[in-house]
């Protein structure tokens, strides 16, 4: 998802927030960059670290996650997203990490957790770390359909206010592991 048209549509001191809109596709991407105060491997870590995600991300409503295979470099990983009001989401993805970045991709897994899950149809995505003016920063991409009956613009009103929480709480657990 490497698009050269972004959107902008909120910038803070802290990062700046853009979206991209596909032809026939009702959901944006959203791309998220921001200057880090955590090292980059430590972002990356936490990232990495689905287990850990209902702790270390708790504004993201992930109620359970987890592993189903592991390599040195691939894993395919899971997640439920329960927000209130909504049916609960099972995220199942192929997440793949290299040195600087980690991308991720849905895919559909025989194993169902509950039946009462609404599989998400669409999951991508990428954290992308740089070193920008001698500092450290995070591109965070995500293409992410939820699934069910949910208007258009309730999925991209909770991502544009959930997705700045999540990179934040993501700094404070890569901060954490540092002084570990």
């Amino acid at each position: 998802m490497n698009f050269t048209q972004w959107e902008p549509i909120k910038q803070t001191e802290k990062y700046q927030l853009s979206e991209y809109k596909f032809d026939g596709f009702p959901i944006p991407a959203f791309k998220i960059e921001m200057v880090l105060k955590a090292q980059p491997q430590s972002i990356l870590d936490v990232a990495w670290d689905v287990t850990n995600y209902p702790e270390t991300l708790p504004s993201t409503f992930i109620t359970d996650s987890g592993i189903n295979k592991k390599l040195d470099s691939t894993q395919e990983a899971w997640q439920i997203i329960d927000i209130p009001f909504l049916a609960p989401r099972l995220y199942q993805f192929q997440h793949i990490r290299k040195r600087d970045r980690i991308d991720w991709y849905n895919i559909s897994v025989e194993q169902i957790i509950n039946d009462d899950l609404i599989i998400a149809p669409v999951n991508m995505g990428s954290w992308i770390i740089s070193k920008k003016d001698g500092q450290n920063f995070l591109i965070y991409i995500v293409l992410t359909d939820p699934g069910g009956i949910i208007p258009v613009w309730v999925v991209k009103k909770a991502q544009m206010r959930v997705l700045p929480q999540m990179l934040m709480e993501t700094e404070t657990a890569a901060l954490k592991l540092k002084n570990k």
